[in-house]
């Protein structure tokens, strides 16, 4: 009795730690659910990357022609 009495104590201490680990079910149904469609999602994740780079890149190429010649454009005439 003392025993079973103990390990219910346990198990109530442990629901905590239980209930924090909210994130790692989250994680796992996921990681199922990436599995399962994967091969639709890497085409369009590498197609996403591949936009973004090159938008960045050209975002990146237009900052620098902008920082290039700050004086030009805060010139007063």
């Amino acid at each position: 009795q003392e025993n079973r009495l103990r390990h219910h104590h346990h198990h109530h201490h442990h629901y905590h730690h239980h209930h924090n680990n909210n994130t790692g079910f989250i994680d796992h149904y996921f990681s199922f659910f990436f599995s399962l469609f994967q091969p639709f999602i890497s085409d369009i994740f590498i197609r996403t990357l591949a936009l973004v780079a090159r938008v960045s890149f050209s975002a990146a190429l237009t900052n620098s022609e902008w920082f290039s010649c700050p004086n030009q454009r805060g010139r007063p005439r």
